[in-house]
């Protein structure tokens, strides 16, 4: 268990120093969130598919991906509007 969490840390750390020479790479803020996801830490995972959906607001997996966090969190209302979006999204042929 402790090597997985130190693995995440190092994860964490190294996307965001990829965000900070790289602001606008929104795969960086994915990967960053996805770890803060598997890590519990819902919030800060809301906060980076955020940031990928400001980068390119048509990513239908972010909304996805921000609906879990929402809903890891009882946000119900938040994880249903973000879901139903990115089904809408991939109905229409997004990614």
């Amino acid at each position: 268990m402790y090597t997985e969490r130190r693995k995440a840390i190092e994860e964490i750390e190294e996307m965001t120093e990829t965000i900070r020479l790289n602001p606008l790479y929104a795969h960086a803020y994915r990967m960053r969130g996805l770890t803060y996801y598997h890590l519990g830490q819902y919030n800060q995972a809301i906060q980076d598919y955020t940031e990928v959906i400001a980068i390119n607001p048509h990513d239908a997996n972010a909304y996805g991906m921000r609906a879990g966090a929402y809903y890891e969190l009882g946000q119900w209302n938040r994880a249903e509007e973000n879901q139903a979006k990115a089904e809408a999204m991939y109905k229409k042929g997004g990614r």
